[in-house]
C-alpha cells in the first residue's frame, strides 16, 4: 500500500522517511538548506541545497559503516514514488517515467514545512489557502486566512471572492486546507493543447 504525502501530490512506497527539521539562509541564487531526515525515530541522514541553482540531494548521515544501507533506502524509496495527479506525471517524470531523486527530496521538505506552517497558523484560529500550479506539481504562495471555526466547504465562495484580490500565476489554482487534504477552490484554465 503506497502512502501518499499530504501537501506534494506525490505516493511513496511507505511513509517511514520523513524531515523533521531545517535550517536555511537565503543565497544571491535562492536558499540553502539542510533538513534533517529520520527514518522512524532514528536520523539517518539530511536534505540539502547550496542556494546556488543546483539540484536538492540527500546526503547520508554516520555512522559510515550505516552510509550504503542509508542509500539503498533512499534509492528503494525513489524507486517507488509515483505522481499522484496525472497532469504531473507529464511534466516531471524522466525520461524513464521515474519520478526524479530531487523531486522527491523537495516533497519531503514541503511536506515538512508545510504542515509546520499549518500547525502555525492553526494555533491561531486560522485556516491556509495556497496557490498550486498542477502541471508541475508545485506550490508558490501560502496565505492564511480567518477561520475561527476551522474548514466549512459552506465558505468556499466566499473564499475564492476574497482571493480574487491576490495575483495568481498563469495555470495555478488556489487550494484551501481542509484539515485532511487540499481542496481545489478554482479550476485550472484550459489549454490550446488540443488545438
Amino acid at each position: 500500500m503506497m502512502y501518499e504525502l499530504k501537501h506534494s501530490p506525490l505516493r511513496l512506497p511507505h511513509g517511514r522517511l520523513r524531515v523533521t527539521g531545517k535550517t536555511a539562509h537565503r543565497t544571491h541564487d535562492g536558499e540553502a538548506f539542510a533538513a534533517t531526515v529520520q527514518l522512524d525515530k532514528e536520523i539517518v541522514g539530511t536534505i540539502e541545497n547550496e542556494g546556488t541553482g543546483g539540484e536538492t540531494r540527500f546526503i547520508p548521515g554516520p555512522p559510515a559503516s550505516a552510509i550504503s544501507e542509508r542509500i539503498a533506502l533512499w534509492n528503494q524509496l525513489v524507486a517507488g514514488a509515483e505522481f499522484a495527479r496525472a497532469s504531473v506525471t507529464r511534466l516531471r517524470a524522466t525520461d524513464s517515467g521515474k519520478v526524479p531523486a530531487e523531486y522527491v527530496a523537495d516533497a519531503l521538505v514541503t511536506e515538512y514545512e508545510t504542515s509546520t506552517w499549518l500547525a502555525a497558523i492553526g494555533a491561531t484560529g486560522q485556516g491556509g489557502v495556497r496557490s498550486f500550479d498542477p502541471s508541475l506539481g508545485l506550490s508558490t504562495t501560502y496565505i492564511p486566512y480567518g477561520a475561527p471555526a476551522g474548514y466549512k466547504a459552506a465558505h468556499d465562495r466566499a473564499l475564492v471572492e476574497q482571493l480574487k484580490t491576490q495575483e495568481l500565476e498563469e495555470g495555478d489554482i488556489w487550494q484551501v486546507w481542509t484539515g485532511e487534504a487540499w481542496k481545489d477552490l478554482t479550476e485550472a484554465p484550459a489549454t490550446d493543447e488540443g488545438a
